[in-house]
């Protein structure tokens, strides 16, 4: 059950709730601004839910935190307002407490150990394929998450992933639907085709000069040349300064002692466990034990199978209870029964099933890594003291270059215009963060202080425009062999078009195709069979869409994607066999089953949002999303 929760939560089920956003977008700014029963510390009532200023705050702040990491910059209040966070993230609330709402009213619940297994399934908080108690403690606390808050959290997506999964779970697709689909999507079709080349045209020659300059002076904006900014940049990052030969020995040996858990496996340990509901159960569980039943004896009665009991393989952190890791690890070999175990979640028993020690990989193995790792360690540690001294040397008027001679740092200068362009169209390589700059030094000047560009997590990079060559019309004395050589593509793509057009007239009057192919010198080609939306090679997608524009016998013209023409006549059309018992049958299933499920759960999810209700306190809303600059 966790097995098939997680995957709903991490699939359809949460590409539904995104999409289901856009949609809640549009129904969220429609609820009237009426404050039914609200409290200071509720932003939204939902049916017997609510949603509390604290929670909405703590999300709020996550949102914005979460953007200015993967942004390179914090995102203030005020950029997210303009950006309609607040509106899409209470939506996402409500439609939240909604389902929970209705989860609860039918009695939907999760227990404790279903609830255990699917934290420690989670891939999030694994580390080396097996559940990892460190890795689980930083993320709770870099989201400003308790163990409680989280676990509380945990289990109420647990609810609404078992109602959403009962209202719109798996299911088999009609078979109507899917021999509709498959005759479709199957259908093969074969085509008679002429290629026209250029050589079909011939020779095209230069234009007079009166239709060279006529073509030009209408189309003079395509031969404008860019804007064109100067630009010297210079960046830092922990690699640009980081000095691994500075590292001794020593220094590297002093890491590998702090950090031997990383170069080697823990201890791991494979148990059984039994669950009590009541420690009087599992007290008379050890009393049994004692008195002669075995541990198997235990799982027989209570009618647990052996591989629902196994935790699998899992180090001492790896354990989401510390009391049950520590009695594991207090078991001396295989086999060995534990005593009661008061666990956080629930009493227990186990079994020692399998141990596999620990392993370390030498010094001398990852002794280069180290320095590198200590070195990178230094220079993120120095980069703050280095973006100061740069700082001041700008202050101080000097130049990026003068800055990068200074301390010994790389700089670059490259023209280009706003795609990124140099003047010989080229792309210019080794600019720093360049999806961010080109547009920067456009929105900059000569002589202007630019801001620091956020370069990788913690490098900076600076930038000054040194000089501007403006966008100017070129005259066609310039742009005279550029200017020709559009004209003959031109040409040469209208004439191959035409001829096109005027052999699939021919074969559409009853001519057969062989007899137009020769009259024209051409050769005819039979197609292997074609199915719709499949690339064939030496077709493009043109011809292919063309091959099921009619019936057979349909003429018709297509555009290759090397821009010469196609001549195609449908020969065949091979009607879909449909077989239910194939790997493709299958697949089409579980895509056409996916996306009923996915129209079922957006509108179960819709009518529950209406038929619950729910009010949103915009006084309380647009206080919590104020224009201050997020902390």
């Amino acid at each position: 059950m966790l097995d098939s929760m997680r995957r709903g939560a991490s699939t359809w089920i949460a590409k539904l709730l995104l999409a289901l956003l856009i949609v809640s977008f549009g129904i969220f700014w429609g609820v009237s601004d009426v404050f039914r029963g609200f409290g200071g510390n509720t932003v939204a009532t939902v049916g017997s839910q609510k949603v509390t200023t604290t929670a909405f705050d703590q999300a709020y702040r996550r949102e914005l935190d979460t953007i200015g990491r993967r942004r390179g910059k914090p995102m203030t209040r005020d950029e997210a307002n303009r950006a309609g966070l607040p509106a899409l993230l209470i939506s996402q609330m409500v439609t939240d407490a909604a389902i929970l709402d209705a989860a609860r009213r039918l009695g939907v619940g999760v227990s404790d150990i279903e609830l255990v297994r699917q934290i420690q399934a989670d891939p999030t908080f694994q580390a080396g394929g097996q559940f990892s108690r460190g890795r689980f403690s930083q993320i709770l606390q870099s989201n400003g998450w308790s163990e409680d808050q989280y676990i509380a959290l945990a289990r109420d997506s647990a609810i609404r992933s078992q109602l959403i999964e009962a209202v719109a779970g798996p299911m088999p697709a009609p078979k109507m639907l899917l021999e509709a689909a498959n005759a479709y999507r199957n259908e093969e079709r074969v085509v008679s085709y002429l290629q026209l080349t250029p050589t079909i045209v011939g020779d095209i020659a230069d234009p007079a000069p009166d239709v060279l300059k006529s073509y030009f002076e209408e189309r003079k904006v395509q031969f404008r040349a860019p804007e064109y900014r100067k630009v010297v940049a210079l960046a830092i990052d922990p690699e640009t300064i980081a000095r691994p030969g500075d590292v001794t020995d020593d220094d590297a040996k002093a890491a590998y002692q702090r950090n031997l858990s990383r170069f080697g496996d823990p201890e791991k340990r494979r148990v059984q466990q039994i669950a009590f509901d009541k420690p009087e159960e599992a007290e008379a569980a050890a009393a049994l034990l004692k008195s002669g039943k075995s541990f198997d004896d235990l799982l027989a009665e209570r009618a647990i199978k052996a591989e629902d009991a196994d935790l699998g393989l899992l180090s001492k952190a790896g354990f989401l209870d510390p009391a049950v890791g520590e009695a594991a690890f207090g078991l001396a070999k295989d086999g060995d029964v534990t005593g009661v175990v008061k666990g956080r979640f629930r009493t227990v028993m186990l079994r020692l099933m399998e141990i596999k020690p620990a392993g370390q990989k030498p010094f001398e193995e990852v002794k280069a890594q180290l320095k590198s790792e200590v070195a990178r360690e230094r220079a993120v540690n120095e980069i703050m003291s280095r973006h100061d001294q740069i700082e001041d040397a700008r202050a101080g008027g000097a130049h990026l270059d003068e800055v990068a001679k200074r301390f010994d740092l790389k700089s670059v200068s490259v023209e280009f215009d706003r795609t990124g362009r140099a003047p010989d169209g080229s792309s210019p390589t080794g600019l720093p963060e360049a999806a961010k700059l080109i547009p920067a030094a456009f929105e900059s000047d000569v002589g202007v202080e630019n801001d620091t560009i956020p370069h990788g997590a913690n490098g900076f990079v600076w930038f000054e425009v040194t000089a501007i060559t403006p966008a100017r019309d070129r005259p066609l004395e310039e742009v005279t062999a550029e200017a020709t050589a559009r004209w003959k593509a031109d040409q040469l793509r209208a004439r191959l078009a035409a001829k096109a057009v005027e052999l699939t007239a021919r074969i559409e009057k009853g001519e057969p195709i062989g007899e137009v192919a020769k009259s024209a010198g051409l050769e005819v080609k039979t197609s292997p069979a074609l199915k719709r939306g499949e690339p064939a090679e030496g077709l493009g997608a043109g011809v292919v869409s063309a091959a099921f524009s009619g019936p057979e016998g349909t003429a018709t013209t297509a555009l290759g994607e090397d821009g010469s023409r196609f001549v195609i006549r449908v020969k065949e059309v091979n009607e879909a066999v449909f077989f239910g018992d194939t790997d493709t049958s299958r697949a089409l299933d579980k895509q056409i089953a996916t996306d009923i499920q996915n129209t079922l759960q957006e509108q179960y999810i819709r009518q529950l949002r209406n038929d619950v209700g729910f009010s949103v306190n915009q006084q309380v809303l647009s206080r919590l999303v104020g224009n201050s600059p997020n902390p």
